[in-house]
């Protein structure tokens, strides 16, 4: 995909998670749309907006391939 705006129109499990999201953290991906072009680019920037107590929760999502942290 070529940036996030791309990834939401052809993948929709991305889109659903992305409008699970507060406002403010959508806000930031949409700020960093040429940096996210995959799933997981999209959880780590996500995991950043929302500080890294969310982390944890982004890890253990079902859509996730994030690894978990040691």
């Amino acid at each position: 995909m070529k940036n996030l705006n791309d990834l939401l129109a052809k993948d929709a499990k991305a889109k659903q998670f992305f409008l699970t999201l507060p406002e403010n953290a959508q806000g930031a991906l949409i700020q960093s749309t040429n940096q996210i072009h995959n799933m997981d680019e999209l959880y780590l920037h996500a995991c950043q907006a929302m500080e890294s107590h969310a982390c944890e929760a982004m890890e253990s999502h079902p859509h996730s391939n994030m690894k978990k942290r040691q």
